[in-house]
């Protein structure tokens, strides 16, 4: 399946097949950014450069996953109160348009205590991406990974959406990897 426009593209021009994974920068690089779904910053449309890992994530036994103890502060009363979140918890939103999971996700992104943050945008209109990161995210940006295609991209730049789901899920993992490696270092009673 291409992933860019086939524009020009005719019988008879040579094709090359890349043997190598699908793949995506995380770590500290890709803080702050606002990526397409192929890890480009949708500024300048130039690729990041850092620590890449392949997409692909190894499955977890369910008896030997974490078991989410602490409650995750929203930084918004009404969601602790009424949809309490766990630390350490994947959080889907779905709705139909125009009834605010957006600024919902800001809004969570701006108050929480979260270290990181890594959200996927789908389908947004273009406009609504830059008053998104401008308006509702403001200095949250900064702890912030922001993966994103407008609605008006094609199709295809933005499939196919499991691979880009697990693109954030791999960002997000490594985040959660080096936090817990800094939670098992951390010196005890201090």
């Amino acid at each position: 399946m291409p992933f860019n426009s086939l524009l020009g593209v005719k019988t008879g021009d040579r094709l090359w097949i890349k043997r190598e994974p699908v793949s995506t920068v995380v770590g500290e690089k890709a803080l702050g950014q606002i990526l397409d779904p192929f890890g480009r910053r949708i500024s300048d449309g130039r690729l990041i450069h850092g620590e890449k890992r392949p997409i692909g994530l190894k499955d977890i036994n369910p008896l030997q996953r974490e078991r989410i103890r602490e409650v995750f502060d929203t930084g918004m009363r009404t969601i602790n109160a009424l949809f309490t979140l766990g630390r350490g918890q994947k959080v889907g939103i779905f709705a139909g348009a125009g009834v605010g999971k957006t600024t919902l996700l800001g809004m969570i992104t701006r108050f929480s205590k979260a270290d990181v943050v890594v959200l996927r945008l789908i389908g947004e209109r273009g406009r609504e991406v830059r008053e998104f990161v401008e308006d509702i995210l403001g200095n949250s940006i900064e702890r912030s990974v922001v993966i994103t295609t407008d609605s008006f991209k094609s199709a295809h730049e933005g499939c196919p959406l499991l691979k880009r789901t697990l693109e954030c899920l791999r960002i997000g993992r490594r985040f959660g990897e080096s936090w817990l490696i800094h939670q098992r270092n951390k010196p005890r009673g201090g």
